[in-house]
């Protein structure tokens, strides 16, 4: 008790050693701090020592803010309006709606996408979206292929990159008809930040997908550090990868008729339309799936033209596009993320963390934040937001930037 006791004056008295400083483009501590080119695109949250992010004292370990977040953390009622989505190749994506409180035309929507085979359902998915309602913003939290209950139509499943950002303009052009907003913004956890990155690399602003501006939250940055991370340790590979893996082959099993002759021998399907041509998905190993990169090599990759899983990650990964960036984003990972990593070596120095810093200090349209704590999809909350369950710095954070 008495150690506990001393560790809180020794953090407290650190803390006010730090120099809070003029912010300019760069203001680290560490592992965490934030970069930009504008300053006027961060967050007030990110603008002083003093707001950053506070993990609560029992949860200041990446594997226990994870767990505790995936497993814990309440989840709010939220009535949403089902609708859904035609895609290019006869697929269907279902849409969950949620319109503001006031009746006056909707002048601002924002398009939800959860992490890795989640859903509209997921606790920071509805938090957030109750959040963006009380500022006065519709909602469209779009739900990949194979997720949020509704079957997929053909056999095509979703990935990083390729398929995914098709997916998500159509969602997007959707809700714009409906909703006729002025602005649209997006966020997107792990996965589906991955997702959105690539998508604000387009070559033209609003080629593809329709947006204004957009966040990444959690999204693993190197996707080859990523899947690499998930092998490294029994905890890691037994846990997260052996979850998420096993809940995509449930999907899959579903569908896997789709994939399959009457009398249950392979079939070829067609490939991603850009790419033309066939492939044969391996039925036995996708249904078999304990990881995630077995439902990659199995469907993922053949799928969207790729000759092998690691060829699929070193393509699709988002570093690759970051400095590409065209549209306002704002990037935030937790340095303590079990799952997602920005590169290989996650150290403070590391070469990785240097770059991502350069490209956001010289690219306007990016800001890119790490926290100390935070999880894989977590940011639980911690002094002065702990009044409900909700991740309240991580929704203000993000939603200031989006409404700047």
């Amino acid at each position: 008790l008495i150690l506990f006791f001393i560790q809180i004056k020794i953090e407290a008295f650190s803390m006010k050693m730090q120099n809070t400083g003029t912010f300019e483009t760069s203001v680290w501590r560490d592992v965490e701090g934030v970069c930009t080119a504008r300053p006027e695109l961060v967050p007030a949250n990110l603008k002083s020592w003093e707001r950053w992010y506070t993990a609560p004292r029992l949860l200041k370990n990446g594997h226990l803010m994870t767990i505790y977040a995936s497993k814990a953390r309440a989840s709010p009622t939220v009535n949403y309006e089902r609708v859904e989505v035609l895609t290019t190749d006869g697929g269907v994506l279902a849409m969950d709606l949620l319109r503001p409180p006031s009746s006056t035309p909707v002048k601002k929507l924002l398009v939800l996408l959860s992490g890795l085979g989640g859903g509209s359902h997921d606790s920071y998915v509805k938090h957030m979206a109750l959040a963006a309602q009380k500022r006065g913003y519709a909602i469209a939290a779009v739900n990949m292929r194979a997720c949020g209950g509704r079957r997929i139509e053909t056999p095509r499943f979703f990935s990083a990159y390729r398929g995914s950002v098709d997916d998500l303009a159509a969602a997007v052009d959707k809700a714009r008809e409906m909703f006729q907003p002025e602005k649209v913004a997006a966020i997107g956890w792990s996965n589906s930040g991955s997702i959105l990155i690539n998508s604000c690399a387009q070559e033209e602003p609003n080629a593809l997908v329709n947006i204004d501006a957009a966040c990444a939250l959690a999204a693993p940055l190197n996707m080859p550090a990523s899947s690499s991370w998930l092998k490294q340790s029994w905890f890691h590979s037994r846990v997260y990868d052996y979850s998420i893996g096993t809940n995509l082959a449930t999907k899959f099993k579903e569908a896997s008729h789709l994939f399959q002759m009457p009398d249950g021998s392979p079939k070829p399907v067609k490939k991603w339309e850009p790419i033309g041509g066939y492939y044969v998905a391996d039925v036995q190993l996708a249904e078999n799936a304990k990881s995630i990169r077995e439902i990659d090599e199995a469907i993922t990759a053949p799928c969207f033209g790729f000759d092998s899983v690691d060829d699929y990650y070193a393509f699709s990964s988002p570093d690759n596009r970051i400095a590409d960036t065209k549209l306002p984003l704002f990037i935030l990972n937790a340095a303590d993320d079990p799952i997602a990593r920005w590169g290989p070596n996650h150290h403070p120095d590391s070469i990785f963390l240097r770059r991502l810093k350069s490209v956001a200090s010289s690219n306007p349209n990016l800001v890119f934040a790490v926290t100390r704590h935070g999880g894989h999809l977590g940011w639980c909350p911690g002094h002065p937001y702990a009044t409900t369950d909700a991740s309240h710095w991580v929704q203000d954070t993000a939603l200031d930037f989006l409404d700047k």
